[in-house]
């Protein structure tokens, strides 16, 4: 189809490949940087984690880190105070979420402080895991999850950019050889 456009016809076309591959990088860029590396510190802990010892602790205190307050939502990270032994030794432990959990907007850090007492009574049994290496560092597990959701939907982003930033450079090579 030629468009008349004054004296010069012009013959409107798709923009070439090429055009797109900024795009592509850009994609592939914002996979790796939001959803794979942010994971990866907590997908190695969680793959370390399995060689530690599980034990109980008990909780002496908790504190609520409030977040962002979004489309009428508050989101709260618990921190857990706790208490434990390991061979004879005492130690000491604070762990927190490594993720958020959202609540109603009407929720107050107190309110939810309040609701995860019901949930970890003070001086009750919590479920920890030890590096036998070194007992003093240890978490609770149910607090980090690994994220492997978003891990897997990084890799995946990064995979078919990069996929497609191969398959683009063999079409213009298959291209130029004519």
């Amino acid at each position: 189809m030629v468009i008349p456009c004054g004296i010069v016809s012009v013959v409107p076309s798709l923009p070439s490949p090429m055009n797109f591959k900024p795009f592509i990088i850009i994609i592939g860029l914002i996979g790796l940087f939001l959803f794979l590396l942010p994971d990866v510190g907590t997908f190695e802990r969680f793959i370390a984690q399995r060689n530690w010892v599980r034990t109980y602790g008990a909780v002496e205190n908790i504190s609520i880190i409030p977040g962002e307050v979004t489309n009428a939502k508050k989101t709260f990270r618990t921190v857990v105070h706790y208490s434990y032994s390991y061979q004879g030794h005492s130690y000491r432990g604070t762990d927190v979420q490594n993720y958020a959990e959202v609540y109603p907007s009407s929720d107050s850090v107190e309110s939810v402080r309040r609701f995860k007492f019901v949930k970890y009574p003070l001086h009750s049994a919590l479920g920890i895991a030890l590096n036998p290496l070194s007992p003093n560092d240890s978490s609770v597990p149910e607090f980090h999850k690994t994220g492997v959701f978003s891990f897997i939907l990084g890799c995946a982003i990064v995979f078919i950019s990069a996929l497609t930033l191969f398959a683009m450079g063999k079409r213009r090579d298959k291209l130029g050889s004519r």
